[in-house]
């Protein structure tokens, strides 16, 4: 999948006839370095026409430096931000995270690994030339090796036009309503006293229209306050199949022209959907006409939530007086411990009352919080990126015209894919224009795999290199849950029943020969993988056969099938304590558990469903700055906010993706799904069906192309024949004009390389 850049092509060629000489078995090959003649304990040799030298000799000469894993015969060797990885008989490598492919594998020859000549020049950016007569390997250092490797010269069909600016803080803004509910009602008592005509204590006295889907039970908190609590123990797709009735209604206390409220506070303590959302829907009707003046869900993960809803009641007197809990979305354990439908009569009206709404003021202009995020993106973000022009004979050009244009981002940016990415022109297209990284929604999963969604897996797959996508995430190798809330299989059948049964020498063999065969599938095209998933709500496998041990072997096995792919534990929503403080403590003692275990792994992926856009900004950098403290790379992999609201749903996009890009350690943003006609929830965060872009994918488009993108940056050189020019790291054409003379060169400008190009005119 992975594109060899066009020079390196150039080079194949050159280096194959430099290759192409007899086997030796005294070749007598010499090494030279900048001139200096290199003696090492193995000196080069030819194998098969192939000319192999001691990798670690060289790359050391050339300031790298050398870490041997001998579990895995594997060696990395790095040099500032370059990152290479080259393991024992095998051809795959690893460059920059990219994986190669070598034309002979590496060996180990009297105890030191010797890899193909060519290569040097691939990993170390160095130029290599063949002398013949002498048989030596001349290696002369590249002005240019500083440079972050050229994975692809593909130029996507990104977005060009704005209705802003491209400065970082001329941001779009939707109007919304920005109101404190909480507020509105203290204030609202402070002129009203209303009649309560329902409690949470009315909640205790009551049936289920139908059995066998919940159960039900009254418990107090630390004060004494009552709690009513639902116990849900069977899912469906019809809510409609389970309503808890109350026996209290509530027709005699209405009259003409009221102003009612509902206050609800509750919580999910265990279950919910799979980002640990409950969810149950409250009802308020006429028992015989089914008219109904309450009919709204609500939401809640571990944390309590209060909501409020206003509404003026559509019978009076004599009807809409039964009070109903519809329950059945989730298996989940929801608590409510307060109830109250609160009549203020005609002392006030319906729109000085709190609507659904939520304080959303740090989303507002001018938020402090993004003052720092947006000088923190520009420190973080963007780098100096130095052009020097020289003329054939090495001196420098005063006055060359200089021109940037940048034509791929380093920070990746992606969506999960179905194969509408490779069915549906359309779909594909869009998708090139938008993204650089993907993900597969479901076919990567093992029971969906092993089923046959492998085929899909793999038209995504092709897809992707088709439109210019260049990165792609492998979810999930094992993912513990064995059938989710939609009653998708993930975890085969013969699986569970190992778990179940205890059988953990044959459930280890199961998982780990799946995770090996899966790896082996998509060997050398994949940038990473997800070795585990949502770990806090899903221990299922590893509980009674092992533990945390059995999911450590996972990340080995992962490791050992190919050494060169970054790892990730992936988790469900971003786990901020404020909000969900139960779920947040669980997630950061995996995390301690995983550092005292030694856990092989490299990066933090944090899915980051927002679907109720309610977390503040502020509380949301926190938790990435607490992430970070463990040392790994940090990826949001399925950021959804599905919200009803499209200014909110834009208004806390923006701000989120601030806040992510502004951490210098987050690598990517991945979606989950961008567009209406093809997206797992009910609101898409970026094309409608008809592939309109709403608001929300208005604002995403104007941060990625737009603020965070450098087109058409110009310099001149100055007597050194030097420009410089500061941009956001990515790819870009360089363009460079002197003396009636132009040149176009394609580089990569990269986070922590020394980003000086060197162009030299004719």
């Amino acid at each position: 999948m992975r594109k060899i850049v066009s020079c390196i092509l150039i080079f194949a060629l050159t280096m194959s006839a430099i290759l192409s000489f007899s086997v030796s078995a005294d070749s007598g090959i010499n090494v030279t370095i900048d001139g200096e003649t290199q003696a090492y304990d193995v000196m080069p040799v030819n194998i098969s026409g192939r000319v192999l030298v001691p990798l670690r000799g060289i790359f050391e000469k050339l300031g790298a430096e050398i870490q041997w894993r001998d579990d895995i015969k594997t060696v990395y060797a790095t040099k500032g931000a370059k990152k290479v990885v080259v393991t024992i008989d095998s051809t795959y490598a690893r460059i920059d995270g990219q994986p190669v492919t070598m034309d002979v594998p590496a060996t180990i020859i009297e105890g030191r690994t010797m890899v193909p000549v060519r290569f040097v020049s691939e990993a170390m950016g160095e130029d290599v030339a063949w002398d013949d007569a002498t048989k030596t390997v001349i290696i002369t250092h590249n002005k240019n090796a500083g440079l972050k490797r050229l994975i692809s010269d593909f130029h996507r069909p990104v977005p060009t036009e704005f209705t802003k600016s491209n400065k970082l803080d001329d941001l779009i803004y939707y109007e919304a309503d920005t109101s404190d509910p909480a507020k509105i009602y203290e204030e609202i008592l402070k002129k009203a006293t209303p009649v309560e005509m329902f409690n949470v204590a009315d909640l205790e006295k009551g049936e289920f229209s139908t059995g066998g889907y919940a159960t039900k039970e009254i418990t107090a908190d630390e004060e004494g306050n009552k709690i009513f609590k639902i116990n849900v123990t069977k899912k469906s797709d019809d809510p409609a199949k389970c309503i808890y009735k109350c026996e209290k209604t509530i027709e005699s206390m209405l009259h003409d022209g009221d102003v009612c409220m509902l206050k609800i506070t509750l919580r999910t303590v265990d279950g919910g959907n799979d980002q640990g959302l409950g969810k149950i829907c409250v009802q308020v009707e006429n028992p015989e006409r089914y008219t109904k003046d309450i009919f709204r869900e609500f939401e809640s993960a571990g944390q309590w939530k209060t909501y409020y809803y206003s509404y003026k009641p559509k019978m009076k007197t004599g009807g809409n007086g039964q009070v109903g809990l519809r329950v059945p979305y989730h298996v989940q354990n929801v608590e409510i411990k307060e109830f109250s439908l609160l009549n203020f009569g005609s002392q006030v009206t319906l729109e000085e009352m709190p609507g659904l709404t939520m304080d959303t003021s740090s989303l507002s202009e001018g938020a402090e919080w993004r003052k720092q995020a947006l000088e923190d993106i520009e420190k973080h973000r963007k780098g100096d990126f130095n052009v020097v022009v020289l003329d054939k004979d090495g001196n420098p050009v005063k006055d060359a015209e200089v021109e940037l244009d940048m034509f791929e981002h380093e920070f990746e940016f992606g969506s999960a894919f179905t194969t509408g990415l490779s069915d549906n022109e359309k779909y594909g297209q869009v998708a090139s224009s938008v993204f650089n990284a993907g993900v597969s929604e479901n076919a990567m999963k093992w029971s969906p795999y092993e089923r046959g969604a492998n085929v899909k897996a793999m038209k995504i797959l092709g897809a992707l290199d088709k439109y210019g996508i260049k990165y792609y995430r492998g979810h999930t190798l094992v993912w513990q849950i064995p059938v989710t809330g939609i009653n998708a299989r993930m975890v085969p059948e013969d699986a569970v029943e190992m778990a179940n049964n205890k059988q953990t020498d044959a459930l280890r063999t199961r998982i780990n020969t799946f995770i090996d065969t899966m790896m082996t599938d998509f060997k050398g095209e994949l940038t990473e993988w997800d070795v585990t998933n949502e770990v806090v709500n899903n221990k299922q496998l590893e509980t009674n056969n092992g533990g945390a041990s059995l999911r450590k072997e996972w990340f080995d096995v992962a490791r050992k099938t190919e050494p060169g792919v970054d790892l990730f534990y992936n988790e469900g929503t971003l786990y901020i304590e404020k909000y969900d403080g139960n779920k947040a403590k669980q997630f950061f003692d995996i995390l301690d558990e995983m550092k005292e275990l030694n856990f092989d792994y490299d990066g933090i992926g944090l899915q980051s469903h927002h679907d109720m856009a309610e977390e503040d900004m502020e509380e949301i950098i926190k938790a990435f700055e607490k992430i970070a403290t463990y040392g790994k790379e940090v990826k949001i992999t399925e950021y959804s906010c599905s919200n009803p609201d499209p200014e909110l749903q834009a208004n806390f996009t923006r701000d989120f993706f601030i806040a992510a890009f502004s951490r210098p350690y987050i690598s990517g943003i991945i979606m989950w799904g961008f567009y209406g006609g093809n997206y797992y929830a009910k609101y898409a965060p970026m094309y409608d069906k008809d592939w309109s872009l709403n608001k929300c994918g208005e604002i995403i488009i104007d941060l990625m192309y737009n603020k965070w993108w450098t087109r058409d940056a110009k310099a001149t050189t100055d007597a050194d024949g030097k420009a410089t020019v500061r941009g956001f790291y990515g790819d870009y054409d360089v363009t460079v004009k002197a003396n009636g003379q132009e040149k176009k060169v394609s580089v990569a400008f990269g986070k922590g390389y020394e980003n000086t190009l060197y162009i030299t005119l004719d």
